[in-house]
């Protein structure tokens, strides 16, 4: 609170953002950009962190809306499972922050937004007690890296492989949701 957020997907996002279609070295799958992201209400300016995912229902069409959230079982977690099909945690392997996931995760299916997959983030490699503790697969695991953690090529390529396997989750989720019966 109060300082300028250094981490988070907005910033993710922002650091891989689509290449210029115009740059001659881009491509169509460099463009293809079939999942949206709202990131976490800053709570200083937008205390309404329900307002603010509403906006998801708006975006989704055919795309899949990814919405970042903390961790835990707070109403500025609730708020954004809420309007979610499924989630995907997303934790380091400390003690806290894996209380606090599990909470979110416990959030998550009594709001009807399983979790269908965890990333791992600042790991080596993805214990198996994880995928117990929280009920899903790990999908990913992204190395610990000093900042700035983008520029370092395997830290890099992980996030890369963590967006692939949320991809290849959010079509199974919404295959399931066009299953007749839903």
């Amino acid at each position: 609170p109060g300082g300028e957020r250094a981490t988070g997907i907005d910033v993710t996002a922002a650091d891989t953002a689509a290449p210029d279609p115009s740059a001659s070295d881009s491509t169509a799958a460099d463009l293809d950009r079939t999942v949206r992201i709202v990131p976490a209400p800053d709570t200083e300016t937008d205390p309404d962190p329900i307002a603010a995912f509403a906006r998801a229902d708006r975006l989704g069409g055919d795309e899949a809306v990814l919405l970042d959230c903390p961790a835990g079982a707070a109403p500025d977690a609730a708020a954004p499972l809420r309007s979610a099909d499924a989630s995907v945690l997303v934790t380091p392997l400390s003690a806290p922050a894996l209380r606090d996931t599990a909470k979110t995760a416990a959030l998550a299916r009594a709001l009807d937004a399983p979790p269908v997959g965890t990333v791992l983030v600042r790991a080596r490699t993805a214990p198996p007690e994880v995928a117990d503790l929280f009920g899903c697969p790990t999908i990913a695991a992204v190395p610990p890296a000093p900042a700035p953690v983008l520029g370092r090529p395997a830290v890099r390529k992980a996030y890369g492989e963590a967006a692939t396997a949320i991809g290849r989750v959010a079509e199974r989720c919404r295959h399931a949701a066009d299953a007749p019966g839903r």
